[in-house]
């Protein structure tokens, strides 16, 4: 394949797929909405892998696993909450690992552009960049994926596990629409990271296609039983940089899993593995980055429903970020939040500003304090968007809610139903209440609340 063909077919597949599906894909998607979310994606890619390089493998798993259950719709990040069963507690899914780098990343874009970037984009990014830093291909990552609201525990087996064969493999990636190559291609993202005991004990114990030296030395950290977490390269030759000796660790019979070595043991993939293995490098970073464009443009079944989370790890999205800034309909604030609203901005009710300005002088006067809602400061209603309605809102970002953007018409359905109002919150409040810790297994009930037992 010709390198103008290669960039034709990386340009058309993203096109097609928004065509067929439905969703808005383009590269530029946030280039007005959300300018610095490459840069922004990049750097915390950069960090983190600088810290620990395994971490690029990490987050090309998770996209991996993301996008094989229901396409790339970053279902794979929601919390299990006691109402509701996720993805992350299912037997494939408990090693995989990077959330709090995930949960990091789309915390700093809610503060640069917020309610805007989705969780599914943010690992797209991510997974790019891994494999760009630890020396792989780069491609053209098309964005305007929505964030699914739900689950579908059923397609949890479509995941591939490391006991297939290369039969069970073809069929799963064409369940895909991912021809034999793509998943050769996909499956060289095992030149980085490490792999569990457990899934390798029954290669280097049982198999024979293994070189015996190889499985001795696995052996090693990996016993008959016991120590399930033990870890070891996937490619032990360079595991922390992204090349093509995966492959030829498939023609030396040192893969670490099962269903990698079944590319390589008299089947139809063994020409294509030796062509990765000693053709020029490129020849598989074309095809690689072919692939992942393809992978990356699995959708949600029509008819999921989604959203812009603003928690990647919970529900939490626009319209409740909305409904729970009804909050401010009781409260104060202080001179120091407010002050450059009322002496700056545009969008302010000049009465307002002008009465807010008699307890908030241009300086001094930092803690004096003012009600959030101007009308009914002492009741919970929906008087707070009655107020921004009017152009009165306290602060800048309450304000925002009602600025000719994406929330307007959602303040003018509450500045007039009370009811509606009231559902919502409650609603609202029982996912925020679900949000998890990020205690691991670290928490504890405290016998006094300002301190640790």
């Amino acid at each position: 394949m010709t390198a103008s063909s290669s960039f034709l077919i990386l340009f058309l597949l993203p096109l097609l797929a928004s065509i067929a599906h439905g969703w808005n894909s383009s590269p530029t998607f946030y280039d007005f909405s959300c300018p610095k979310v490459h840069d922004i994606v990049q750097k915390a890619m950069a960090d983190a892998i600088s810290k620990e390089p395994r971490m690029g493998a990490s987050i090309l798993r998770m996209f991996f696993h993301d996008c094989f259950v229901n396409g790339c719709d970053a279902s794979l990040l929601l919390d299990d909450t006691p109402a509701f069963t996720g993805e992350k507690s299912a037997s494939p899914n408990l090693s995989v690992r990077g959330f709090e780098l995930i949960d990091s990343i789309k915390s700093q874009l809610e503060e640069e552009c917020k309610a805007t970037v989705s969780c599914a984009d943010i690992l797209a990014l991510a997974a790019r960049d891994s494999v760009v830093l630890l020396g792989g291909p780069s491609w053209m990552v098309y964005l305007g994926r929505q964030d699914s609201r739900t689950v579908i525990p059923q397609q949890i087996s479509s995941l591939p596990p490391p006991t297939a064969d290369l039969t069970t493999l073809v069929t799963m990636f064409a369940a895909k629409n991912l021809t034999a190559q793509d998943m050769t291609a996909l499956s060289g993202a095992h030149t980085i990271g490490l792999g569990r005991c457990a899934n390798f004990r029954d290669h280097i114990y049982s198999d024979t296609d293994i070189d015996p030296s190889f499985a001795s030395l696995r052996r090693l950290s990996c016993p008959l039983s016991g120590d399930d977490g033990n870890l070891a390269p996937i490619d032990d030759q360079s595991e922390n940089s992204f090349d093509n000796n995966y492959f030829k660790n498939l023609l030396a019979k040192h893969s670490l899993f099962h269903s990698d070595q079944e590319l390589f043991n008299g089947g139809s993939q063994d020409s294509l593995v030796l062509q990765y293995s000693n053709a020029p490098q490129q020849v598989f970073f074309n095809d690689f980055a072919i692939a992942m464009v393809k992978m990356g443009n699995l959708v949600p079944l029509d008819g999921t429903s989604t959203e812009i989370r603003l928690n990647c790890r919970s529900g939490l999205n626009a319209r409740d970020m909305t409904v729970l800034s009804g909050a401010h309909t009781i409260g104060q604030a202080r001179c120091t939040l407010f002050r450059s609203r009322i002496f700056n901005e545009a969008n302010v009710n000049a009465s307002f500003a002008a009465l807010r300005k008699r307890t908030c002088p241009a300086s001094g006067g930092d803690g004096n304090l003012a009600p959030l809602d101007v009308r009914s400061p002492d009741r919970f209603d929906n008087a707070y968007y009655q107020d921004l309605v009017a152009r009165q809102g306290l602060l800048h970002s309450d304000q925002e809610l009602f600025n000719g953007g994406s929330q307007d018409a959602q303040v003018r359905q509450y500045s007039t139903d009370s009811a509606q109002f009231a559902r919502d919150f409650a609603a609202a409040m029982v996912k925020m209440g679900n949000i998890s810790p990020l205690t691991g297994t670290s928490g504890e009930i405290r016998l006094n609340c300002r301190k640790i037992n």
